[in-house]
């Protein structure tokens, strides 16, 4: 639902007053979607980045990304993304194999190649957050970053 900017909340109304101390005027449009959790938050904000980088993720990777953010990239929660099976509930009951580590290496692979992840220098099998999504999980997970402003 599209919301104009005389209907902000009280939270949204420092946004616009921060948007309107810009020297020049900026045209921008505001669309209000607040995130019922922080979960859901990061959901969006990757998929909404993916789409903006031009490097659009499938759900299932977004849901691996956004754990990897949440809770850092440990071989805990490797095990936890395994444990929870971040497939939808229709593919999860139309498939008979379970989510496996494969699955996961898969997924693995296909964030690296598109640079949300990297290689570690030292050892091949251990990789990380790009230092780009490292930067927007920090500010998501600690400055509890609310809103996204995008530039095209």
């Amino acid at each position: 639902m599209e919301e104009t900017l005389e209907n902000l909340t009280r939270e949204n109304i420092e946004l616009k007053k921060k948007i309107e101390g810009y020297q020049k005027p900026l045209n921008v449009f505001y669309i209000n979607k607040p995130a019922k959790n922080k979960i859901d938050r990061v959901l969006k904000f990757i998929s909404v980045y993916s789409e903006v980088n031009n490097n659009k993720l499938v759900p299932l990777d977004i849901k691996v990304l956004a754990y990897y953010m949440i809770k850092g990239l440990t071989d805990e929660t490797l095990q936890m993304v395994l444990d929870d099976d971040p497939r939808y509930e229709a593919d999860k009951k139309d498939s008979k194999k379970p989510f496996t580590a494969n699955h996961l290496h898969g997924i693995n692979k296909r964030l690296k190649d598109q640079g949300y992840l990297q290689k570690s220098l030292t050892n091949e099998r251990k990789f990380f957050l790009s230092q780009e999504m490292e930067n927007l999980a920090k500010k998501i997970n600690l400055d509890q970053c609310k809103n996204i402003i995008i530039s095209l």
